[in-house]
C-alpha cells in the first residue's frame, strides 16, 4: 500500500489480469493465492457467462472471492455493480469485519479493454482509494497470434500491459513461442514478457505503482460474436465421451468449463483453442473448523499457514458453461441434447 499524498490514508493497490479465454487467467490467480494465503487478497472474478465456475476454483486463505457475473464489468451494464464491489470489497468478497483489503486482483472477462479500469475510477472519485500496481495479461502461443487479426482488444491488452506472461510453453513448440514473443515486442517493447508453465510465476503484482496508464472506452452490453449459456449435466459422464461431443462442434466454440461427476468422482472440465482437458476434483474434506488428521499428506507445493484452518472443499454442480460463436447460438439445444443422452 501507498500513502494518498492529499489525504494522508494508505491507498489499496489494484492488479488487473487480462487475457483471451482459455489462456490461463485463473490458473495465475491460483497461483497468487496459493502464495498469498496469510494476506487479506480480494480476488474480483469477472465471469462473462451467468454461472460462476472460476469463482470456485480460488483457495485464499484470509483473502476472499467476489464475483460479477453475466457479462463484461467494463461494459456499462455491469459497471455500476463492480463500483459498488470495489466500494465495499472486504463485505463483498466475505472478509472479516474490519479487517481491511491489502489488495484486490481482478480477473478481467478474456475480451476486456484493460484501459477502462482507470477511466472508471477516474469517474467514480475511487482513485483516490485505489492505485493500479500492475497489468497483467497472459497469452497463449496457440492462439494470441491468430487472435491479433481479428480482436482489437487483444492487443489493447497486450499494449497496456506490464508484464506478459507467455503460458503453456509445454503444450508448444520453440518456433510458436519466439513468434508469440516477437509480436508481443512490437506491440509493447517494454513489457517485461515471462516464459511460463501453468503461470507458476514468483511476480508481486502489488509490489510497484504504474507510472501512465492506458485509457479505454466501455464496451456495449451485448457482443453479438458470443453467445453464452450453460447445461446442467443430468448423468454421470466418461470426459473422453464427453471430449468427443465438444469436438463435434469445435469450429464454433470458443470455451467450454465447468464440473462433471464422473464413475471416479468429480472432474472439472476446460476447453479452448489450446486444447480439452480434464482434472480430477478432490472430494469434500472435514467440515470447517477440523483441523486433518497428522497422516493426511498435503496437497503438492501447497504448504498450510501456521494457524490457518484448511478450507472445506464442497462437491461442484455438475454444470458446463459453453461461450460459443453469436452466429451459432442455434446449436445450443443440440450440444445439451448430445451432452445429456450421453450413456454412462
Amino acid at each position: 500500500m501507498i500513502k494518498d499524498g492529499s489525504q494522508g490514508r494508505l491507498m489499496i493497490p489494484v492488479c488487473l489480469v487480462t487475457g483471451y479465454l482459455g489462456a490461463g487467467k485463473t490458473t495465475f490467480l491460483q497461483q497468487l493465492a496459493a502464495r498469498f494465503r496469510s494476506r487479506r487478497i480480494v480476488y474480483l472474478i469477472n465471469e462473462f457467462s451467468e454461472v460462476n465456475v472460476d469463482g470456485t476454483l480460488i483457495e485464499t486463505g484470509r483473502g476472499g472471492v467476489s464475483v460479477v457475473a453475466g457479462g463484461s464489468i467494463f461494459c456499462r451494464c455491469k459497471v455500476t455493480e463492480f463500483v459498488n464491489v470495489l466500494r465495499n470489497p472486504e463485505s463483498s468478497a466475505g472478509l472479516e469485519s474490519g479487517s481491511g483489503a491489502e489488495g484486490i486482483l481482478i480477473e478481467a472477462s478474456g475480451t476486456a479493454d484493460p484501459g477502462v479500469i482507470c477511466t472508471l475510477l477516474s469517474e467514480t472519485g475511487l482513485d483516490s482509494r485505489y492505485f493500479i500496481s500492475s497489468i497483467v495479461s497472459v497469452v497463449s502461443p496457440g492462439s494470441f497470434t491468430k487472435l491479433l487479426e481479428t480482436l482489437p482488444n487483444i492487443r489493447a491488452q497486450a499494449e497496456s500491459a506490464q508484464i506478459v506472461l507467455v503460458n503453456k510453453t509445454d503444450l508448444f513448440s520453440e518456433g510458436e513461442i519466439e513468434q508469440t514473443e516477437t509480436a508481443l515486442a512490437e506491440i509493447n517493447p517494454s513489457a517485461r514478457l515471462i516464459r511460463t508453465v501453468c503461470c507458476e510465476t514468483d511476480i508481486d503484482p502489488f509490489a510497484k505503482k504504474v507510472s501512465s496508464a492506458p485509457e479505454g472506452e466501455y464496451a456495449t452490453c451485448a457482443d453479438p460474436g458470443y453467445h453464452s449459456f450453460s447445461i446442467r449435466i443430468e448423468r454421470v459422464i466418461d470426459p473422453r465421451e464427453l471430449e468427443r461431443i465438444i469436438g463435434r462442434f469445435e469450429d464454433s466454440l470458443y470455451r467450454v468449463k465447468g464440473f462433471i461427476h464422473t464413475a471416479k468422482g468429480t472432474v472439472h472440465i476446460d476447453y479452448s483453442s489450446d486444447g480439452f482437458h480434464a482434472a480430477a476434483r478432490l472430494e469434500p474434506t472435514p467440515e470447517p473448523n477440523l483441523v486433518p488428521e497428522p497422516n493426511l499428506v498435503p496437497e503438492p507445493n501447497l504448504v498450510p499457514e501456521p494457524n490457518l484452518v484448511p478450507e472445506p472443499r464442497l462437491v461442484p454442480e455438475p454444470r458446463l458453461v459453453f461461450i460459443i460463436q453469436g452466429k451459432a447460438k442455434h446449436l445450443e439445444s443440440e450440444i445439451s441434447g448430445r451432452i445429456n443422452a450421453v450413456n454412462i
